[in-house]
């Protein structure tokens, strides 16, 4: 039975995970018939997606020449020319941009992750904030079938481009760890958990001054703030004010490169989950959260309603106020063990019904 070529940037794959190379690696993951999966890179695959690799339907490659040095370049001239001999029955651009130089006869399929480059420009790093601007306006006329990853996303989508017909939303998804009872990786015992790079849109000065205004009213011990992700670009301002609190409180804790697994006992035991971001395309650790049932206090924003609504509190992101009573709030009524589950129906975001609906995509476009 011949399968389809499916060729995929999968230059994401070449770095730690992340939100968008942990979609496209489980998309692949839960599609085995049919499609065989060209992965393309200007540098090797991370360690971290060895087993992805190692599948039977999926054809890693990197390129070895000057051009891999510059991820942007390669994307532009090499990868056109590797497309033309391989002749994809689908190009999957999985970072918003597809090369303006792609063969007409490749039909494609593009995802749209946010629109960071237009609304929060400045939250983003000078290269990719360049790459985006240059390709995003071309790769969204070529495209085939645009893919959203959230309402908000889609609704962005037609403010800007008022001519796009052909967008479709496919929610990005989670899998609860088979054991669910995973034992505690720190050592403290009751803690706040935030997960997200921190960068100027994720918007953690909120929630820092309002966990200090929290940690001095506090009566009794207090809880810790953990903080999982990567510093990012924020100010050094911002950097200072953190050491600062991290000093007077000495509970603020700030945690770098950790596995799945240990992320996954981060949220099995953590109190409650915060994420005070001023915009994003979807938000995968709220999912993630209310996956393993934790209550959520997060930014009253599209995307998040789209996940939580009904299950999450919201609060105006930079109210810091109404953040530090709710904080306060929420670690009462956990010390008394009168917080409850959030009873959330996490068997409807699974991987494989995004990976499914994904699947119909790639058919819907090959049958045309």
């Amino acid at each position: 039975m011949k399968k389809f070529l499916i060729a995929v940037d999968a230059r994401p794959l070449s770095s730690p995970v992340s939100g968008v190379s942990r979609t496209i690696s489980k998309i692949i993951e839960n599609i085995k018939d049919d499609f065989e999966f060209h992965l393309f890179s200007h540098l090797p695959y991370h360690k971290d997606f060895e087993n992805l690799v190692k599948q039977d339907n999926v054809i890693w490659n990197h390129s070895n020449n000057f051009l891999t040095k510059k991820g942007g370049l390669w994307y532009l001239i090499d990868l056109p020319k590797i497309l033309r001999k391989l002749k994809p029955d689908i190009f999957w651009g999985t970072q918003q941009t597809i090369p303006p130089t792609i063969p007409k006869s490749i039909k494609t399929v593009l995802t749209i992750h946010d629109f960071v480059s237009i609304l929060y420009p400045k939250s983003m790093r000078k290269i990719a904030l360049l790459q985006q601007r240059f390709l995003m306006n071309s790769s969204i006329e070529k495209a085939d079938i645009l893919v959203c990853n959230s309402k908000q996303t889609k609704n962005d989508l037609k403010n800007f481009y008022p001519v796009i017909k052909k967008a479709m939303v496919i929610p990005w998804g989670f899998d609860l760890p088979k054991n669910h009872q995973l034992q505690n990786i720190v050592p403290v015992k009751n803690y706040i958990l935030a997960v997200s790079t921190i960068e100027p849109r994720k918007n953690y000065t909120t929630l820092l001054e309002a966990y200090y205004k929290y940690y001095l009213s506090e009566t009794k011990e207090p809880y810790n703030l953990i903080i999982v992700g990567r510093r990012g670009w924020e100010s050094k301002k911002f950097y200072q004010r953190l050491e600062e609190l991290q000093q007077k409180t000495g509970s603020i804790i700030l945690l770098d490169g950790i596995q799945d697994e240990q992320l996954y006992s981060l949220y099995q035991n953590c109190a409650f989950f915060c994420m005070p971001s001023l915009y994003e395309g979807f938000g995968i650790p709220v999912l993630e959260a209310l996956c393993f049932q934790k209550k959520v206090i997060v930014s009253d924003i599209p995307c998040f309603r789209e996940i939580a609504d009904g299950y999450g509190t919201f609060l105006p992101p930079q109210d810091i106020e109404q953040w530090a009573t709710t904080i306060t709030k929420f670690v009462e009524l956990h010390r008394k063990k009168q917080l409850p589950l959030s009873k959330f129906p996490y068997e409807k975001w699974s991987w494989k019904n995004v990976a499914n609906r994904y699947k119909d995509v790639f058919n819907s476009l090959i049958s045309s």
